[in-house]
C-alpha cells in the first residue's frame, strides 16, 4: 500500500509557503558554503600563526597535542588562507551553492595556464620558494624575503627596458 506524504488530515501547503520554504532553505546553502569558507579562512590563518611562534621541529606534536585537526586538514586550511585573495576573487562569480572547502582547494591546485609553459613552471618556483622561506628561522624570514624582494623588482625594471627587449 503506497502512503502518499501528505496525510488524509493535513492540509497540502500552499505554493506562495513551498516557494519561501524553497527561497530560505537556498539561501541557508549559500550562506553555508561561504560560511564553511571563511572558516576555514579564520582557522588558516591562526594556524599560520601558531605554526610561525611553535618553531620548526615542534608544529606536528604541538598541532596533535592542541588542535584535534590533522596535518592534512591543517595544511588545507593554511593553503586556503595563504590563498585568501585568489578564492575570494572567484568567490565572487561562483555559483554559491557549489562553494565548498574542495572547489576552493581545487582553486589553488591549478597553476596558472597548463601548468608546463613559463607561467606555470614559475608558480611551482614561487611556491618552492614560499615553501622554503617558511622553513627559515624567524629572524632570517624578513630579510630573505627583502631581498628577494629587491632582486624580483630589478627582474621587472630589467624585463620592461626597452634596451633589455633589443638585446
Amino acid at each position: 500500500m503506497a502512503t502518499d506524504s501528505v496525510t488524509p488530515m493535513m492540509k497540502p501547503k500552499e505554493l506562495g509557503e513551498l516557494a519561501t520554504i524553497i527561497k530560505e532553505a537556498h539561501a541557508d546553502v549559500e550562506a553555508a558554503g561561504r560560511n564553511i569558507i571563511n572558516k576555514a579562512f579564520k582557522a588558516g590563518g591562526a594556524l599560520i600563526e601558531a605554526k610561525r611562534q611553535v618553531g620548526h621541529g615542534h608544529w606536528l606534536v604541538w598541532l596533535r597535542d592542541n588542535c584535534g585537526v590533522s596535518e592534512r586538514r591543517a595544511q588545507d586550511y593554511m593553503k586556503l588562507a595563504a590563498n585568501r585573495s585568489k578564492i575570494e576573487a572567484e568567490m565572487k562569480s561562483a555559483p554559491t551553492a557549489d562553494l565548498s572547502l574542495k572547489w576552493a582547494l581545487g582553486l589553488i591546485k591549478q597553476p596558472p595556464g597548463d601548468g608546463n609553459g613559463s607561467l606555470g613552471k614559475y608558480e611551482k618556483a614561487r611556491t618552492e620558494l614560499i615553501k622554503k622561506l617558511r622553513a627559515l628561522e624567524p629572524g632570517d624570514v624578513e630579510d630573505a624575503a627583502q631581498a628577494t624582494i629587491v632582486a624580483l623588482q630589478e627582474v621587472v625594471v630589467a624585463v620592461k627596458s626597452p634596451t633589455s627587449r633589443a638585446a
